[in-house]
């Protein structure tokens, strides 16, 4: 007598997994694409950040203004441009303008580390907001610089 011993897959089988994987894959996606979106602009935020921190940082070492200027989707710090390539500056808020005015576009550090507009005093500029919003997609992140020059990412 023969033993008939099925080892291996029929090709129903193989194609029923093969479309399983197919739907899964098309499900999981769009997620993992917008995900991946989401940590470049979190490294552009985390870069402008550290930027800021570093001017601070120099103004405070060298005893001088560090002046930082936001120019559509660049920012200069010093005279020195760095360009944002994965996201766009949606809007950076740096003192309340009078109605009908748009707001300013520079601040410096002070040589004590407080921001300030460049013709202003200690003490004479709201918090700073600069928002990072991806090119394609919904999640934005905002900068933030106290008065008192403490940086966070939200």
């Amino acid at each position: 007598m023969h033993a008939t011993d099925n080892k291996g897959f029929t090709l129903i089988e193989l194609l029923i997994v093969v479309a399983i994987f197919a739907i899964g894959s098309a499900i999981a996606l769009p997620s993992l694409m917008d995900m991946g979106r989401s940590g470049q602009v979190k490294t552009e935020a985390r870069q402008l950040k550290d930027q800021l921190a570093r001017a601070r940082a120099t103004a405070i070492e060298q005893n001088s203004p560090v002046i930082i200027q936001f120019i559509g989707n660049s920012y200069a710090v010093n005279g020195q441009v760095t360009s944002i390539s994965n996201a766009t500056l949606t809007a950076v808020t740096i003192d309340q303008p009078p109605p009908g005015t748009t707001p300013l576009a520079t601040f410096q550090w002070q040589q004590r580390g407080y921001p300030t507009t460049v013709a202003g005093s200690i003490g004479d500029i709201d918090p700073i907001e600069i928002t990072i919003t991806p090119i394609s997609g919904s999640k934005s992140f905002d900068i933030l610089i106290s008065p008192v020059g403490s940086i966070t990412i939200n």
